[in-house]
């Protein structure tokens, strides 16, 4: 059983995989005197890529971030003999090579921690188990009601699709939506043909277009076991909000993955499911404990928080294009909050050309230069985040993009 310190703890874990439309407040809670545990965050799919295993120690007071563990050896194990050495890419982040390691349907894998003080932990066995069938994807205009009783606005994704007897699922997903930025640069100055000054001159805007991704947090887990039905059917996936972001304004993607998993990996999630959706009692007389797959090989008394986490996966993509927001009766959002424009004139000051205030405001402050205006001659000019879309997003297309 794990003390009520490490129960606050898991408290702290779960507010931070809620999902960020509930607007919840953090409790105040103190635990100052909590014992410095190990935290791993570690999903190893079949999929053909690099797998991340996160590794940091449990907070000591309620506002700090987690300190990343570093310098430990890591290595997923498999019951064929093969090892699968990871490195530390960054701290307390450590990944596998895709070029060498994909793990295999029917195998069973385990994970080795070796921390630079000396101590050694090792998970259970997991084995991959088969991959499960996503038959569609498909979405509707729905409400929900947050934890403020407040109606949220957006858009339901549901699955279907279908498993073997007695399986259980887990479902993510990941978003990738293209964005324009408001304020891009119509205008610069080079050099005039005289040499002997600058001049200002059109030019045609880049970096306007970006792609942004987010990665699911909430848990959504089904069990089919002592079911007649090896059918999936309407299961609610997913719940994106409208009117708040730009992710409809031009086009947007999901894409679903259905994994695998076993009984025991369920068991973990559904009691984290649980924890988070009666997180009022979470300080009552029987407060949760969640019991991970991870031990302390050396001491069988230390907490471990997490799981080694192991999934067979399947997924299917669905785009939703600008038209088919308005279809569905979504209206683009104009995100201008956080991108303010201030036109500054020639006969404002001691400004003696338009040069002289890019030189004041851009050059030497902390502003760019969106375009020119006329009448009266003056600068538009904004913030850097609003002129170039790489500060808020990857100008990088993606490879499974379709415009």
């Amino acid at each position: 059983m794990l003390s009520n310190k490490v129960k606050i703890i898991f408290f702290y874990l779960l507010l931070s995989i809620l999902p960020f439309w509930s607007c919840m407040d953090p409790y105040k809670v103190d635990i100052s005197n909590s014992e410095n545990l190990l935290v791993v965050e570690a999903l190893i799919t079949d999929e053909n890529k690099s797998h991340v295993v996160k590794i940091s120690r449990s907070i000591s007071d309620f506002g700090d971030v987690y300190s990343s563990e570093e310098n430990a050896t890591v290595i997923i194990v498999c019951n064929d003999g093969t090892e699968e050495v990871l490195t530390e890419k960054s701290p307390g982040f450590y990944v596998t090579d895709s070029l060498n390691f994909k793990a295999i349907v029917g195998n069973c894998y385990k994970l080795r921690i070796k921390t630079k003080d000396g101590d050694a932990y090792e998970s259970s066995d997991c084995k991959m188990l088969p991959p499960t069938a996503i038959d569609r994807i498909y979405y509707e205009i729905n409400e929900i009601t947050n934890v403020n009783d407040e109606q949220i606005g957006g858009i339901q994704f549901y699955v279907d699709g279908k498993a073997e007897p007695g399986s259980y699922i887990r479902w993510l997903y990941e978003e990738v939506w293209k964005f324009a930025i408001p304020y891009p640069q119509y205008a610069t100055f080079v050099d005039n043909e005289e040499g002997d000054g600058k001049e200002l001159v059109s030019i045609t805007p880049k970096n306007v277009y970006c792609w942004k991704k987010s990665e699911s947090h909430e848990i959504a887990v089904q069990s089919l076991e002592n079911q007649s039905s090896t059918l999936i059917k309407d299961k609610k996936v997913c719940f994106v909000p409208t009117g708040i972001n730009d992710k409809f304004n031009i086009k947007y993607s999901i894409n679903i993955k259905q994994l695998s998993i076993s009984r025991e990996e369920y068991n973990y999630l559904h009691k984290l499911k649980e924890s988070t959706e009666e997180i009022d009692d979470l300080f009552g007389s029987q407060p949760y404990s969640v019991k991970g797959n991870i031990k302390n090989i050396t001491n069988a008394n230390e907490p471990v928080l997490g799981y080694f986490q192991m999934g067979s996966v399947t997924s299917k993509r669905v785009f939703i294009s600008w038209q088919d927001a308005i279809d569905l009766g979504i209206q683009n959002v104009i995100v201008l909050e956080s991108c303010p424009t201030d036109t500054i004139y020639t006969n404002e000051g001691s400004f003696k050309d338009l040069y002289s205030i890019y030189e004041h405001y851009v050059i030497n402050g902390d502003l760019v230069l969106h375009d020119r205006e006329m009448l009266p001659t003056g600068l538009i000019l904004t913030e850097p985040q609003c002129a170039d879309c790489r500060l808020t997003g990857s100008p990088n297309r993606p490879e499974f993009w379709e415009d």
